[in-house]
C-alpha cells in the first residue's frame, strides 16, 4: 500500500480535508518530473551513496547551520545517522529511496521533533456542532507519517515528542510511530478551548527548552511543528504583561504565540545560540471553514505569524493551497483506485508524490541548511 492510498487520498480525501497538505500538492509538478526539491550546495555530494556520503554532507550542513556546538568533530551521532542513512536505500519499509530523499531524512535526524497538536472541542465537531470528529482523525494520520518521516533516520529508536494545547503530557517523549498512533487513536474527546500560545510556553517551552537553555545544555537543535484548526481562543496575557479585559473569545493577548516565539528567539540570543536552534512551523488543519468571520480570523492569525519580520527566519507556515486535480478525484472513489493502483512503470512517480511532497513540506524550516 503507498502512502497515497495510506494517507492522502484515502484519509483527506473521504474527510475532505486538505489545508495543511497545501504546500505538498503546490510542488506535484517539480515533484513529478524529478526536479530536485532542493538545489544542493556545491560542496555537498550531490547523489550519495556510501555512508561516507551521508555523513559528508551532513557534516557540511551542520557547519552551514551553525550547529557545530551541537555535533562536535568527531562526534559519534553523525556515524551513526549516516550509516542508518545508507540503511534504508535497501530496506522496504522506506518509500523515499532516492539519494536525494535519503539525504533529506538524515538532515532532519539533526533534529529533535515535537509534535504540537490542536486537541481543541473544534477538532471534533467543527463549527455547526454537527461534525464527527473528522479533521481529529484527518490530524491522527498526519501526526503518524510525520513522526515516521522525522525520525525514519534517527538511531537507536529515537522519536517524537507528543504535546496538546490542552492536555498536558509531560512523558510522551521519544515515542515511535506505533505509540503515537496508539495515542493519537485512545486520545479522548473534550470540550477545549485554543490557547495555542499559553499552552506553548506551558506544555513544550517550560517543560523541554527553557530548562536546556538556561542551564547551557541544549543537547540538538529543536524542530515544533504545530497543528491547528483555527484561532486562538482563550489566551492569557505574557507573564509580566498587564492582563487586560478578554475579548469575544476570550483573550486577554490573541498574539500571544507570535510573542512567545519572539520572547525565545531573545532569549536564545541572550545566551549565544542562534535563534533558529528552535524552528517552527505551522499548519492549518481542517476544511473550509463554515463561518465568513471565523475563516476572516483564521487569515488574520496564521497572516499575522506568517508577515512577522521577528519570527520569518524561525517559523514556516505551510501555504493552504487546494490541488484541484485531487479536489476532483476525491469525489470518485473508482479514479481514485485507479490513480493509486496504476503499475509502478506507469505510475511511479505519481504513486509516491504524496511521500515525496510532505518530505518537502517537513523540510521547508530548514532550508538554510538544504539550498
Amino acid at each position: 500500500m503507498t502512502y497515497v492510498d495510506d494517507w492522502v487520498l484515502e484519509v483527506l480525501g473521504h474527510f475532505n480535508i486538505w489545508s495543511p497538505l497545501g504546500d505538498i500538492f503546490d510542488s506535484t509538478t517539480r515533484s513529478y518530473y524529478d526536479i530536485a526539491l532542493f538545489a544542493p550546495f556545491p560542496e555537498d555530494v550531490a547523489e550519495p551513496q556510501t555512508a561516507a556520503d551521508f555523513k559528508k554532507n551532513l557534516e557540511n550542513a551542520i557547519k552551514r547551520g551553525g550547529l557545530d556546538r551541537f555535533f562536535p568533530p568527531g562526534d559519534p551521532y553523525l556515524q551513526q545517522v549516516a550509516d542508518k542513512a545508507f540503511q534504508l536505500k535497501t530496506d522496504p519499509k522506506n518509500l523515499l529511496k532516492t539519494p536525494k530523499q535519503i539525504d533529506s531524512l538524515a538532515k532532519l535526524a539533526l533534529y529533535q521533533p515535537i509534535i504540537y497538536c490542536d486537541d481543541s472541542w473544534s477538532m471534533w465537531v467543527e463549527e455547526n456542532k454537527k461534525g464527527k470528529g473528522e479533521r481529529w482523525r484527518a490530524q491522527v494520520e498526519l501526526v503518524k507519517r510525520i513522526s515516521s518521516i522525522t525520525t525514519r533516520a534517527v538511531p537507536n529508536n529515537g522519536g517524537c515528542h507528543l504535546r496538546f494545547i490542552n492536555k498536558d503530557t509531560p512523558t510522551y517523549n521519544n515515542l515511535n510511530k506505533d505509540q503515537i498512533a496508539d495515542i493519537m487513536n485512545k486520545f479522548p474527546e473534550n470540550d477545549g478551548w485554543t490557547p495555542i500560545g499559553t499552552m506553548l510556553r506551558q506544555h513544550v517551552l517550560d517543560p523541554l527548552i527553557y530548562p536546556e537553555l538556561n542551564s547551557n545544555t541544549i543537547k540538538k537543535p529543536w524542530l515544533i511543528m504545530i497543528l491547528t484548526d483555527g484561532y486562538p481562543t482563550k489566551e492569557d496575557a505574557m507573564e509580566g504583561a498587564p492582563a487586560g479585559s478578554r475579548d469575544e473569545n476570550r483573550n486577554q493577548d490573541p498574539d500571544r504565540l507570535r510573542k512567545e516565539i519572539r520572547r525565545l528567539g531573545k532569549e536564545l540570543e541572550k545566551r549565544d545560540y542562534r535563534q533558529d536552534v528552535v524552528r517552527f512551523s505551522i499548519s492549518q488543519i481542517g476544511k473550509k471553514i463554515s463561518y465568513a468571520d471565523d475563516e476572516e480570523k483564521v487569515k488574520l492569525f496564521l497572516d499575522g505569524l506568517e508577515s512577522d519580520p521577528d519570527i520569518q527566519d524561525v517559523l514556516y507556515r505551510t501555504a493552504e493551497i487546494m490541488d484541484a486535480k485531487y479536489d476532483a478525484l476525491k469525489q470518485n472513489e473508482k479514479n481514485l483506485e485507479v490513480f493509486v493502483c496504476l503499475p509502478p512503470h506507469l505510475n511511479d512517480r505519481a504513486a509516491f508524490a504524496d511521500a515525496r511532497q510532505l518530505l518537502t513540506t517537513l523540510l521547508s524550516p530548514l532550508q538554510s541548511l538544504l539550498n
